[in-house]
């Protein structure tokens, strides 16, 4: 069976790295870890309090790593995984030393989240010069970029003056928590408290609209939110959920919705609830690049478990599911709007949609379909 090591700070919990290591089991694969924790969150860009806070325990994370090395002997080939920028060069060299394939899962490009799609810092400056010359210099790093879609990979390869052939794309799908639950049934973790349960029940008979992200610019909330205004008098209800940089609780304190319903946070086991009790499930629909290039994860659960989705109309979103998923113009809350309409009132529409949805991502992105991919890539 052949041996995958996974190298570096990773979050073993994050949702990318679970599937890849569900989907390369799948395939009797063996997954070894030379690992040693640092970043206390999913973050982009500098850490909090600047790069010189981190100095020290990144040392002492590359320190750890090193103790370990002689782990990666007995693999086949090399990951690091998201966020494993800081990682590269210790994996480059222990990869050398080793002789093993080094593989990288950037998941996405530092720059290009904190600067282009996020806005924390303008392009010319310090931070953002830094956080570029760190996405270049790790990515050329790798004997092989993961890309979850191919504009993605496009994208990386620009940045970094790499030819196609060092890349290979590897979707996000979903774990196997993510699936259509029996007929009449609930998922597990769906307890009678739950946010999706309470919500149903207060909302009544009405559509149910699910967002779920941490809303970021790319997510596109005020879309969103300028949708759910136009759709006030409907018997369609929004369920939004997360909290992060747009400050939609603030919002909606300053404007409130009656049709909208704000849960901060949900653990993500009741995240299956939550589609559950969907009736239509939202994308993203920000008007950043960043948007073009991506599909979120939140697109890709939806159609495990067999939902009518709704998302802004991109590239590697028609690249993914093309007419499988209803698609509308980014920053288009009229759009969005007339969308959600027309699926509201047409439930064997949407029913039809679902299933194209849940058909696509088991012919596609399943765990076997992700485990073929990732196996051919590292064979």
């Amino acid at each position: 069976m052949p041996v995958l090591a996974l190298f570096g700070s990773y979050d073993p919990e994050h949702p990318r790295l679970r599937v890849l290591i569900e989907a390369w089991r799948a395939r009797g694969g063996t997954i070894v870890e030379c690992h040693a924790p640092l970043w206390p969150d999913d973050r982009a860009g500098l850490p909090s309090g600047g790069l010189l806070r981190w100095i020290f325990p990144w040392l002492g994370t590359q320190w750890r790593l090193w103790r370990q090395r002689k782990i990666l002997r007995e693999a086949d080939a090399v990951l690091v995984p998201y966020p494993g920028h800081f990682d590269m060069p210790l994996a480059r060299h222990l990869a050398w030393r080793y002789e093993k394939q080094l593989a990288f899962d950037p998941f996405l490009s530092l720059y290009d989240t904190a600067v282009t799609d996020r806005g924390l810092y303008a392009p010319n400056t310090p931070q953002a010069r830094l956080l570029r010359f760190i996405d270049r210099f790790s990515l050329r790093l790798a004997d092989l970029i993961l890309a979850d879609t191919s504009p993605m990979a496009a994208y990386y390869a620009k940045l970094a003056a790499l030819p196609p052939e060092r890349f290979s794309v590897i979707p996000i799908g979903a774990d196997n928590v993510f699936s259509p639950p029996p007929e009449g049934g609930c998922p597990a973790g769906f307890p009678p408290t739950s946010p999706a349960r309470v919500h149903r029940t207060e909302a009544g008979d009405a559509i149910q609209v699910l967002f779920y992200g941490t809303m970021i610019p790319l997510h596109g909330i005020t879309t969103i939110l300028d949708a759910a205004r136009q759709l006030q008098d409907a018997p369609i209800r929004f369920h939004l959920v997360g909290e992060g940089q747009v400050p939609l609780a603030r919002m909606l304190a300053e404007h409130p919705l009656p049709n909208v319903h704000h849960t901060p946070s949900v653990p993500r086991a009741q995240l299956p609830a939550l589609l559950t009790e969907a009736d239509i499930c939202l994308g993203v629909f920000g008007t950043s690049p960043k948007t073009a290039r991506v599909v979120p994860h939140k697109v890709y659960e939806a159609a495990a478990m067999g939902k009518p989705i709704i998302t802004a109309d991109t590239p590697a979103m028609r690249e993914a599911f093309d007419e499988a998923v209803a698609l509308v113009p980014a920053g288009d809350a009229t759009a969005l709007a007339t969308a959600i309409r027309e699926l509201a009132v047409a439930p064997v529409r949407r029913q039809a949609m679902g299933v194209a949805a849940h058909k696509r991502f088991e012919q596609a992105f399943s765990l076997e379909a992700i485990g073929d991919r990732l196996t051919e890539a590292l064979g």
